[in-house]
């Protein structure tokens, strides 16, 4: 018996909707971090946002989002923590710090990411 076939065939792979939603949040975060980080749009971002948020956004949650939706691409239950982390500090620095309510495709990801917690965590390893 090959080892390496047996740990391909013990993997998991991702539902539909669980691929589906790593793989439009993955390239949509991965399309704002590269586009923020070109020096015209980030001087522009600068123009409105505090350089801490800045700072945070493009080298803390987007990374740390990202690494969770791979995680969770995997069906490894620490993506939902990362990923859930992640949301719950994106939403406090909304609502306490810039006293602004999260835009519908915040809210949208997160409705979806507690529908696949509800549904998917026991088949997570």
């Amino acid at each position: 018996m090959d080892i390496n076939k047996d740990n391909l065939d013990r993997r998991t792979k991702p539902p539909v909707i669980i691929a589906i939603f790593c793989i439009l949040v993955i390239i949509a975060h991965g399309a704002d971090l590269f586009r923020s980080l070109k020096i015209d749009r980030f001087l522009d971002l600068m123009t409105y946002t505090p350089f801490w948020y800045l700072l945070l956004v493009l080298f803390g949650l987007y990374p740390f989002e990202i690494f969770g939706l791979i995680e969770i691409w995997k069906m490894r239950r620490r993506g939902l923590f990362i990923f859930g982390l992640a949301q719950f500090i994106w939403l406090v620095i909304w609502i306490f710090y810039f006293n602004l309510l999260p835009h519908y495709g915040h809210i949208s990801r997160i409705l979806v990411f507690i529908i696949i917690i509800i549904i998917y965590y026991k088949k997570m390893e």
